[in-house]
């Protein structure tokens, strides 16, 4: 009787470089070279206010990155979001390697629209920028319609 080598299918630790997962030509590689060189994202840095006490926080860059690439994929909930960064090695590498809480990312999936539809002092963005679908969450307890008439937040909210 023949002998086959064993067949491996449980978990393994694999040495990964992230930067030979983001293949040049590629929508991935595109994403990240806009966001990193093309796009200014001073005005949502300048937001935090922890650099003395409190925990470090995610780059709004990096979590511009993984929405836009799960939005480019078709997933637009903040669990899907947050489940893609832990287990698609493709998102861990344009992620960095965070992981960011689904709360997080809702915030500031929140936080832009709020930032880029009702906001004044970001001028050129709009057109630089492409327009996020409306977070779901938003109006889900109040039962409220999501069209464009309703969707307004008012300036005092902020969640970041």
């Amino acid at each position: 009787m023949g002998r086959f080598k064993p067949v491996q299918k449980g978990l393994m630790l694999l040495p990964v470089d992230f930067s030979r997962q983001i293949i040049p030509g590629s929508f991935e590689h595109a994403l990240c070279y806009l966001v990193d060189h093309e796009l200014d994202f001073s005005g949502l840095r300048e937001r935090y206010r922890n650099d003395v006490q409190g925990a470090s926080a995610y780059d709004p860059a990096v979590l511009f990155k993984i929405i836009l690439l799960t939005y480019s994929r078709g997933l637009i909930g903040s669990r899907w979001i947050e489940a893609m960064c832990r287990q698609n090695i493709l998102f861990i590498a344009v992620a960095g390697d965070n992981q960011p809480h689904f709360t997080t990312l809702a915030a500031f999936i929140a936080e832009l629209h709020l930032q880029w539809l009702c906001s004044d002092e970001v001028s050129g963005c709009r057109a630089r920028l492409p327009a996020l679908p409306p977070p779901s969450s938003v109006f889900a307890h109040t039962g409220e319609n999501q069209d464009a008439a309703g969707y307004i937040f008012p300036r005092q909210m902020r969640w970041l």
